[in-house]
Formats: C-alpha cells, structure tokens, sequence
C-alpha cells in the first residue's frame, strides 16, 4: 500500500504576540492537520507540476514563502508513494538548515518514519559528508571544524585582504573591531 494513506500533513502555523509592557514578541503556534490530498489540492499549476513529475532532477527557485518546502516534501512522498525507489535513494539538498528541518518534519508528517530514510541535508552539510566519507580521494586523513580561535583568525586574514575600498575595513580603532559580527552574521546565514 502507499505510504500516503490515512497519513496526515501537519502545519505549523505561528501567531505573534507582543508581551504588555515589554518589546518582547512571542511565537505561539497553531496546528492544521491536512491530508495528502488537502495539500495537493492547495498547489497551483506549476507546483503541481513539480509534485507530479516522478522521473529526473527537479530545481525548485522560488522566492520565501512560496511553498518550496511544500512542493518538495509532497513530491517526495508522490515518489514514494507511485513508484517502487527506495526512501534511501532519494538526495534532497537545501540551502539552510532551518529548511532542511522544516523539510524533514514536514515529510515526517505525511510518510512517517520512512522520512528518516531520505538523504535531506544541506548543501555544506552533504558536500561535508561527501569529504568525510572519501577523504582519501580528496586528500585529506584528518579533518575536524576549525575551533572558534581559527574563525576569528580567518576572519582577521580575511579583513587584512579586503581592498582599501571596502566598507568591511577599518583604518581607525580597532581594525578588527566586527569579526565577532561576521561569526555571527555567517551563523546567522548557515540557519
């Protein structure tokens, strides 16, 4: 049988709510329940398109809020449910881990357990197993992340080439003074 059956999507919906007195927001969430069908019936033309096309790579570009994640998730489970390919062999690759999580969740909702089978990752995070796996392809015998010392000395290396023009380069005070903000924007970026 289909892994489609009697299984429900759950959606996540957040309210935002401002704490009296305070400028303190909070996300309070709301679930949905939709089923398979309730989803598909909810995709436009063209994200029914992409759910419906089993065979090839599919690239989904579209801009936030648009219902990547939820193109992407129902083609999986299309795949899984119409076709005989194994959860395993499915690569799914997304840019931030926030959509990687969402995906994975969102997936879990509709195929269960098997969600767990698909290959979601970023696209560092599956070029890094890719590495890790095969280091003595690429090289390398030891590779561990580099520790917060070496970001900052990165960092540093990084500002010192930056051209004259840059709005990134100090010439007064500390020099140096944002490469705690550039760690942070970077891990800002990476979620």
């Amino acid at each position: 049988m289909g892994y489609l059956k009697n299984k429900l999507l759950l959606l996540i919906f957040f309210q935002v709510c401002h704490i009296r007195n305070t400028n303190t927001f909070v996300l309070i969430p709301s679930f949905k329940f939709m089923d398979y069908k309730e989803v598909y019936d909810r995709l436009n033309d063209n994200q029914k398109i992409v759910v419906n096309t089993i065979e090839g790579t599919v690239m989904v570009v579209a801009g936030p809020g648009t219902g990547k994640t939820q193109v992407l998730g129902a083609r999986i489970a299309s795949i899984l449910n119409k076709t005989d390919t194994q959860a395993e062999n499915i690569l799914c690759l997304t840019f931030t881990e926030a959509a990687a999580t969402e995906l994975r969740n969102r997936l879990n909702a509709m195929i269960g357990s098997e969600s767990y089978k698909v290959g979601i990752f970023t696209y560092h995070g599956f070029c890094n197993m890719v590495i890790q796996d095969n280091k003595d392809v690429f090289g390398v015998q030891h590779l561990d992340s580099i520790s917060d010392l070496e970001t900052i000395e990165v960092l540093r290396e990084i500002i010192d080439e930056l051209s004259s023009n840059s709005l990134l380069k100090r010439y007064v005070g500390d020099v140096y003074f944002d490469v705690n903000n550039l760690k942070n924007l970077f891990a800002l970026l990476k979620n």
